[in-house]
């Protein structure tokens, strides 16, 4: 709670990230997390952060995905749940992370549909009244790292020319940034 304390203070006003990919684990460098033990850190981590500055914008972690339409009920959608079930209310999150890596084609699979699913998705929570937000924010995107035979200059230009476009279109996502 000290280090929450003295972050906090020194840095009102600003947003928070509560985790970064809690699903990964050690491979990640961090701890596992279930969405079940993501949403109690996330209702305390939330809570100590306002007590100490209620201006601070709160935002989920972003979850690593296979299938990000297929598993996102049995992540975040598992998480939104518990967090309801313990009768703390609607995720009073400021705003949702995700993140989105390309490789072998720079528009397949195509991305539009993953970031189309994903906020229509929190769109949907908010207006069920389970979450209090609907911002996105893309935290990280870019070309994957594992795929060095296609991430060329021309593949990775070819991909930012054809998201880029369409975040900027989506008031929804309020910032992205490249990884």
């Amino acid at each position: 709670a000290g280090w929450c304390n003295l972050f906090v203070s020194a840095n009102r006003g600003k947003s928070w990230y509560i985790g970064n990919e809690p699903n990964c684990g050690n491979g990640c460098g961090g701890s596992y997390f279930t969405p079940i033990d993501y949403a109690i850190h996330f209702h305390d981590v939330y809570g100590a952060t306002k007590a100490i500055d209620p201006t601070a914008k709160i935002f989920t972690a972003a979850w690593i995905y296979d299938d990000p339409c297929a598993e996102w009920s049995q992540i975040d959608g598992t998480m939104i749940s518990y967090y309801q079930q313990q009768h703390w209310g609607a995720v009073p999150a400021e705003g949702w992370s995700t993140h989105y890596y390309q490789s072998g084609n720079p528009t397949i699979p195509d991305p539009i549909p993953f970031m189309k699913c994903f906020t229509d998705k929190i769109k949907a929570e908010k207006l069920a009244g389970r979450v209090v937000s609907d911002t996105v924010r893309l935290t990280e995107f870019g070309w994957s790292g594992f795929d060095e035979a296609h991430g060329t200059e021309a593949n990775v230009n070819a991909f930012m020319n054809y998201l880029i476009p369409y975040l900027e279109t989506k008031p929804q996502i309020e910032r992205y940034y490249w990884w």
